[in-house]
């Protein structure tokens, strides 16, 4: 008797066993279950959504741009509009030149110092402006120097007369040490005229140059 009870209670606490661990898998599987839907509740949130919008015949249209971002196709810039150059310098015909000389400068900034100029070109437009473009060079300057461009440069007409600049361009007046200032200066000349003669340096010494457009060369001319 004692033998079928121990049994009996053998076959109860294994059926127990199974009952518990069945509690336990069922419990598992639900937290399993509620984790997925989380997840596919988080996904759903954060997933991108085209831009829908209704179209005339009551279907809907998803527009997205190139780069694959909502938004319409990118509106192309207008191209540039050029516009004619009017400036005279594009129709210049410039002759090189290798002319060096030097010059006192202005009594107005002391001590005067000696001042290198050296001419780049002559130019001269279909309208007959010439302009003599030059560099000054204050190497041997210990402090601010000037110089007046309108008395180094000068234009000779076959009747010997001078003409002197219309225009300076250039910050001539104050000129630091040791530097390099670039500028011109400005003539008009009659435009049928093939040729111009451009005086250089000062009167006491001057130098005289023929420049020939037509055959863009320059030639050192004696005078006087």
């Amino acid at each position: 008797m004692q033998n079928d009870n121990r049994a009996v209670y053998f076959v109860l606490i294994i059926f127990a066993l199974f009952i518990i661990a069945g509690f336990f898998f069922v419990f598992d599987s639900i937290g399993s279950l509620r984790n997925d839907v989380k997840d596919l509740q988080v996904s759903l949130l954060y997933a991108p959504q085209d831009t829908v919008s209704p179209n005339t015949n009551g279907s809907s249209n998803a527009s997205s741009s190139p780069n694959g971002q909502s938004g319409g196709m990118p509106v192309p810039e207008p191209a540039p509009t050029s516009t004619p150059n009017t400036d005279n310098t594009a129709a210049q015909n410039a002759i090189s030149t290798a002319i060096i000389f030097q010059t006192k400068s202005s009594p107005a900034l002391l001590p005067q110092t000696d001042i290198t100029i050296t001419i780049q070109n002559v130019a001269r437009s279909a309208d007959g402006t010439v302009a003599v473009n030059f560099k000054a060079y204050t190497s041997n300057a210990t402090g601010y120097s000037a110089i007046t461009p309108s008395t180094l440069f000068q234009l000779i007409s076959m009747d010997g007369t001078t003409e002197t600049a219309n225009a300076v361009n250039g910050s001539f007046s104050s000129m630091p040490p040791k530097s390099v200032i670039t500028g011109n200066v400005t003539f008009s000349s009659d435009p049928s005229k093939s040729s111009i003669i451009l005086q250089v340096g000062t009167t006491d010494v001057a130098h005289f140059y023929t420049f020939d457009f037509t055959n863009k060369t320059y030639k050192e001319t004696p005078i006087g």
